[in-house]
């Protein structure tokens, strides 16, 4: 009967946990939505696929997202790993503020230090942009 209890007791516990990870999941998710300008990346992906034919620009798009999505998820795991849930909260609250408003309007000269890099994106681009052109040439 004790193990039964215990198994039971774990069990509930596990899922207590499962929620609370899936709940900090969604909130860092939220926060990335806030603070990554996803339509400036949205418009570098039509810009730089403005001159590929139709099955060009779709094997750029599907590389294009699939880097887009790696960078997000970078940030995601930053947030994860520098903030508790309660911080998250915080922040997704602090944004819906005036001045987190005119932060987000301004981020851009604020944001430095370990936050991940866009570099490394940029390059990844840069490369399948080279690898589209050298295509065509052939």
């Amino acid at each position: 009967m004790k193990k039964i209890f215990l198994s039971g007791i774990l069990l509930f516990s596990y899922h207590v946990t499962s929620a609370q990870d899936a709940s900090f999941k969604e909130d860092v998710s939220k926060l990335v939505e806030i603070t990554v300008d996803t339509k400036d990346m949205s418009l570098m992906r039509r810009a730089l696929s403005v001159r590929l034919n139709a099955k060009e620009k779709e094997n750029f798009n599907k590389d294009y997202d699939v880097i887009v999505s790696e960078f997000t998820s970078d940030i995601e795991e930053y947030y994860m790993d520098k903030y508790t849930h309660d911080e998250i909260q915080q922040l997704l609250a602090f944004y819906k503020t005036p001045v987190g408003k005119k932060f987000l309007s301004d981020k851009r000269l604020l944001v430095e230090n370990d936050f991940p890099d866009e570099y490394p994106l940029g390059i990844e681009i840069y490369k399948m942009k080279k690898k589209e052109k050298e295509k065509k040439e052939e």
